[in-house]
């Protein structure tokens, strides 16, 4: 089961103990804060004897300019993200598709590397 909470402790602590994985709302892949939701996750795990590296961690990427997502998926990398979930408009096909050829074609050289 992944829960997909908000980053605090009583969520890491649920997380830790009996989640497969977490999604964050209101991820912030991009900023600080993220390193810091990380590494206090990955302390509550250890608190309770699990290994940090079974938790399944996704990323939501909502609202991120399309520009930006090459570095978020290589930041998500680093970080030991298991996927990132990037959110469309919801809309005709004229309009959703070429986002989807603008999101492709950004993410073509950092997927291919």
């Amino acid at each position: 089961m992944l829960l997909g909470v908000p980053a605090s402790e009583r969520n890491f602590r649920r997380i830790a103990a009996w989640a497969d994985g977490w999604i964050p709302m209101g991820s912030r892949l991009l900023e600080p804060v993220f390193d810091d939701w990380l590494a206090s996750l990955r302390r509550h795990c250890e608190a309770v004897g699990r290994d940090p590296a079974t938790v399944r961690v996704t990323a939501l990427c909502a609202g991120m300019r399309v520009g930006q997502l090459p570095a978020a998926v290589e930041r998500a990398a680093a970080l030991g993200v298991e996927r990132v979930l990037v959110k469309i408009d919801d809309g005709k096909a004229d309009v959703v598709l070429p986002v989807l050829d603008r999101l492709a074609a950004a993410l073509e050289k950092t997927l291919a590397g």
